[in-house]
């Protein structure tokens, strides 16, 4: 009898302990990221003090384990070998074009400063010692793997030839080799450093390093360029982010005062996730130094009840990053999402683009951001069509069917953004007849199917 009592206690105990605990895990959720205190960053961020209405999504989300990432992925062999990527999903460009183009005041900079930290950081890091790691993928290796062991040697420390004799051997047996790209790249031993030094995760395998480099070595030299150290540095560490186990360039006071917040704004509700209805309705309140240039919002339709043209570019942002909820971006999947759309925008095999060459940014848009060109062509179809100049949030109300007040006391100043008049349309070019706005704005021939995605 004594020991059914003292179960029944123990029984009883155990569920008062497990009430408590799913109190405090009923807590905790409340503080889960996209709640928390931002109002400092919130300030120097967006240009209301408090959120608008209808920014909430609604509840009803269908979870799935992220799969994005497994230790299994790459294909490990003795020589480098090309393959495709799959994290290159256009993230940067077709309708998401025009949502990076519009947080490019607010990003661009930021993101970039740290891509070329982070590369430059990377490249004067020294290789490790040959007796601590061989690396696998040197000139002299390759060589006497691509020729059956009749040329070149397994032994790095006595080389063959000199580097550019064994190199453009090399081009001869692999014909993704270049050796341009391949001298401006990180090899196996310097990746080792970097792990080390940098606090940056690694992964079980009998050769991790190699087993990296394999995974985004996608042209198959050997070596990881600027295109695929950055992914790499995106993807490797997303469970590093704000972590302090990570010493170097985990992106962290990007993430910290910039990505988080702008994350938190959206998520009204706090439950973790946006949609693409949450950015498009709380976007248009993010400070940007210049309002009226390359405007997703500025593209206004004459109809009532689509007036917003540019809503498949925060959409299209969603689709491109949604993993773990259909139709949702959780807080990582958005630290991810700005992370690939600069990466694709701003980074190729040779280099970090300071410029708009990859961006195709003025392609997009006339007047130095001023004119979105295909909206424009739409409009000019349109009679009677009319597009603000400006997109002011304080002054006119967003293009939904929810009008948001101005917040009395708010520091933003509208003059500062310009005027906001309407005005007509721009007319379409002299002797362009009935002009399909998916033709190429400058050369009047239809975009390609490859070149529809960067549009």
């Amino acid at each position: 009898m004594k020991l059914v009592i003292r179960f029944l206690i123990a029984s009883i105990l155990c569920i008062g302990m497990l009430s408590i605990n799913l109190k405090s895990t009923s807590e905790l959720k409340i503080k889960q990221p996209g709640s928390g205190d931002f109002s400092a960053q919130w300030q120097n961020l967006f240009t209301i003090a408090v959120r608008p209405p209808g920014v909430c999504s609604p509840p009803n989300k269908i979870k799935k384990e992220d799969d994005e990432y497994q230790d299994d992925d790459g294909v490990e062999s003795l020589v480098p070998k090309a393959k495709p990527n799959k994290w290159a999903k256009n993230q940067g460009f077709g309708p998401s074009a025009y949502f990076f183009d519009y947080l490019d005041d607010v990003f661009k900079n930021d993101v970039l400063a740290q891509f070329n930290a982070m590369w430059t950081a990377a490249r004067a890091m020294p290789p490790a010692p040959s007796n601590v790691f061989a690396e696998p993928y040197s000139l002299d290796v390759m060589i006497y793997q691509y020729s059956n062991g009749a040329k070149g040697s397994l032994d790095p420390a006595n080389p063959s030839g000199s580097p550019a004799q064994l190199a453009k051997t090399i081009a001869t047996l692999n014909k993704n080799f270049d050796p341009a790209i391949f001298d401006n790249s990180i090899s196996a031993a310097q990746l080792w450093n970097i792990i080390k030094e940098w606090g940056w995760q690694n992964i079980i395998a009998a050769n991790p390093i190699k087993k990296l480099v394999d995974r985004f070595d996608f042209n198959g030299d050997g070596r990881l360029n600027q295109y695929e150290f950055i992914l790499m540095s995106i993807v490797h560490n997303q469970k590093l982010f704000l972590s302090s186990d990570c010493k170097k360039f985990c992106y962290f006071d990007l993430i910290k005062n910039k990505i988080d917040p702008i994350f938190a704004f959206s998520d009204c509700d706090g439950d973790g996730y946006v949609s693409s209805e949450n950015l498009w309705n709380s976007f248009p309140y993010l400070r940007r130094s210049q309002p009226s240039l390359y405007n997703m919002f500025n593209c206004i339709m004459p109809n009532v009840l689509n007036k917003g043209y540019r809503t498949t570019s925060p959409n299209d942002f969603i689709l491109k990053n949604s993993v773990v909820a259909d139709g949702f971006v959780n807080l990582n999947e958005f630290r991810k999402g700005i992370l690939y759309g600069y990466w694709d925008r701003y980074t190729d095999t040779r280099a970090i683009l300071a410029d708009e060459s990859k961006s195709l940014k003025n392609f997009r848009w006339g007047n130095n951001g001023a004119t979105d060109i295909v909206c424009n062509n739409i409009l000019a179809l349109i009679p009677g069509a009319t597009i603000p100049a400006v997109y002011n949030p304080i002054t006119t109300p967003p293009p939904t069917n929810q009008s948001v007040p101005s917040v009395p006391g708010n520091s933003f100043n509208p003059q500062a953004a310009g005027p906001t008049s309407p005005v007509p349309a721009q007319p379409m070019a002299p002797n362009s007849g009935n002009r399909n706005p998916l033709l190429n704005p400058n050369t009047n021939i239809p975009l390609g199917p490859n070149t529809t995605k960067r549009f």
